[in-house]
């Protein structure tokens, strides 16, 4: 009789102790959780256009050193929609924001027609390029475009023709 009252007394004394133990075991879980949580939060509030900006590379020739050096840039990623490899080599066309890059890519040269195929974006471009100044300038389009996963070779063309310097499909260098 002993042994039974010792045995029930043991089995209480352990069921409580696992109350208490789940209790505190609970309140510490669900302290942690709220601490995660909070601090998913940002600090500020993002604005819509901050929501939909992303960075670019435009690859520019450095003053200094000759090379090819990326120009980050900020834009909305919705210019990006309906023809993003024409969006970004407008930009490129168009120059470096700094004054430590050159633009290899003669003014007034325009972009006639762009078409992606099989990994392949065929660029025609107008007959101002050709006054550019050597492999830079190729290379600056290439790198440039070369960012899009899709892209694996560039092929560029003078007024829909193939001319000396570009009859190759470039990689990225």
């Amino acid at each position: 009789m002993k042994k039974t009252i010792i045995l029930i007394i043991s089995i209480i004394v352990i069921i409580i102790g696992l109350l208490i133990y789940s209790f505190f075991n609970f309140s510490t879980e669900k302290e942690q959780t709220v601490n995660i949580i909070n601090e998913i939060y940002p600090e500020e509030e993002i604005s819509e256009e901050q929501n939909f900006e992303t960075e670019i590379k435009l690859f520019f020739t450095e003053s200094t050193s000759n090379i090819l050096i990326p120009e980050i840039r900020k834009i909305n990623s919705k210019e990006l929609i309906s023809n993003p490899y024409l969006y970004v080599l407008n930009l490129l066309i168009q120059g470096p924001k700094e004054n430590k890059y050159i633009n290899e890519i003669p003014k007034g040269t325009k972009v006639n027609d762009i078409k992606f195929e099989k990994g392949i974006l065929f660029i025609d471009l107008s007959e101002e390029f050709l006054n550019s100044s050597g492999v830079n300038s190729i290379y600056s389009i290439v790198n440039t475009i070369c960012q899009f996963n899709e892209i694996e070779k560039i092929k560029i063309t003078i007024n829909g023709e193939n001319k000396t310097g570009l009859t190759e499909y470039f990689t990225k260098n």
